[in-house]
């Protein structure tokens, strides 16, 4: 499905690491994410469209363990002005999307981040 989009938009209140979002910027994809948990590690302006948010309480109801939680609410005008520039720039956009591609694969790969491991393992003395 990812490899027959142009653009991945994931308007989250929370992500982890981010998979989606990722994987798509591996395939080369155009990414507009809010800019709130692991996505912020690799959707930049440089490489994709970071969308603002505020944070807003958690409501009974919305998320187990809700009480004293804090979410993202993403701006829905600012996600909805960089698909029109998506659609007004589709160059720039497409080089930011060869931007993260090369990010993804240089910091977020397997690769990578076996390699990251393994110096771990070599610096504590397990290897």
């Amino acid at each position: 499905m990812i490899q027959g989009c142009n653009v991945f938009l994931s308007l989250h209140r929370s992500e982890g690491f981010g998979f989606g979002p990722a994987e798509s910027m591996a395939f080369e994809k155009i990414v507009i994410s809010t800019d709130y948990g692991g996505t912020r590690d690799f959707v930049t302006p440089q490489t994709g469209y970071p969308v603002e948010y505020k944070l807003i309480p958690i409501k009974l109801g919305q998320y187990p363990y809700y009480q004293h939680q804090l979410w993202a609410d993403p701006s829905i005008e600012q996600a909805a002005f960089y698909l029109k520039e998506v659609y007004d720039n589709f160059k720039i956009s497409q080089e930011k999307a060869k931007q993260g591609r090369k990010l993804i694969i240089t910091q977020h790969s397997f690769a990578a981040v076996g390699k990251k491991i393994n110096s771990i393992f070599i610096d504590r003395g397990y290897l």
